[in-house]
Parts: C-alpha cells; sequence; structure tokens
C-alpha cells in the first residue's frame, strides 16, 4: 500500500499537530510492527512507540492516519460526484 518517496496526505490531525490534516508528505521508511508505521520527510521525533508499546526508532505516524494522494483525490472526486446525483445537481449532456 505504501512505499518511499509517495506522497500521502494526512486525514487526520497528530494528537500533537506534528503532521496536519490535508497537508501532503513524503514516505521517507516504512516500519511494519502491529501496524504500518509512516517515517515522513522533514518530520522528527526522539522516540516513539508502536501501537502495541514496542520502542521504534524515531516516532514514525500511523499510516491508519494517511492515504496515497492519488487514492485521496480519486475518492474524493467520486464522493462529490454521487453527492451530485443524489441530489440532482448533475446536468445532464
Amino acid at each position: 500500500m505504501f512505499y518511499i518517496g509517495q506522497k500521502v496526505i494526512c486525514i487526520e490531525t497528530a494528537y500533537n499537530n506534528t503532521t496536519l490534516k490535508g497537508r501532503i508528505y513524503t514516505i521517507a521508511d516504512i516500519n511494519e510492527c502491529c501496524e504500518v508505521n509512516l517515517y515522513l520527510v522533514g518530520i522528527t521525533h526522539n522516540v516513539g512507540l508502536c501501537g502495541c508499546g514496542v520502542r521504534l526508532k524515531g516516532s514514525p505516524n500511523s499510516g491508519k492516519r494517511f492515504k496515497p494522494l492519488d487514492d485521496y483525490w480519486s475518492d474524493n472526486v467520486l464522493d462529490k460526484i454521487i453527492e451530485q446525483i443524489e441530489v440532482g445537481e448533475l446536468v445532464e449532456v
């Protein structure tokens, strides 16, 4: 699902505001323990814990809070089209 160098968009702001919803980041490294953890270019911390409590080098961000940029845009465009169809806003061509 994720790979190093991939552009991702944050879909949930981190509790400490180190990553913000709607901002685009680049994956620098990936750690897979009990969940996918992403190390992002320009975001550094001293220590981190995985969801299961295992100590990790640095402080990666949970992959649950990010979507690949292409998936995010296509999902949002499709959602908006469906909403327009449901309320009858689309015009036939």
